[in-house]
């Protein structure tokens, strides 16, 4: 069962960086914290972990980050360069998945 604990990201401040074309590492905290955030995002939209939590956690998509199906950390991407992007903003903007990104992740979604 999903349960948002314990948010292990799918993406790290190098994969981010290079997402983001980023070349020193000075905001490698920051990267991560998004990358936290959208991946729980991404298991709230997906209704099930990413990575297992554990051995009993048979919905997960898989049971470790190098098996992390390439079209999930592009949609973290996607999500982290929104926030990145908009971090300073006093706007009301708000991060709308393209429906090429909602795509992207349907393989994945557990419809209960």
């Amino acid at each position: 069962m999903y349960e948002s604990k314990a948010i292990v990201s799918i993406v790290d401040a190098d994969y981010l960086r290079r997402y983001l074309r980023i070349d020193d590492d000075s905001e490698d905290a920051f990267l991560e914290e998004l990358g936290r955030a959208a991946t729980e995002n991404l298991e709230h939209r997906l209704k099930r972990h990413v990575i297992a939590r554990n051995s009993s956690d048979p919905e997960a998509v898989c049971t470790d980050k190098e098996s992390v199906p390439a079209a999930l950390r592009v949609w973290v991407g996607a999500s982290v360069a929104f926030a990145y992007t908009n971090r300073e903003s006093d706007s009301e903007k708000s991060f709308t998945s393209t429906p090429y990104f909602e795509r992207l992740i349907d393989p994945w979604r557990a419809y209960k």
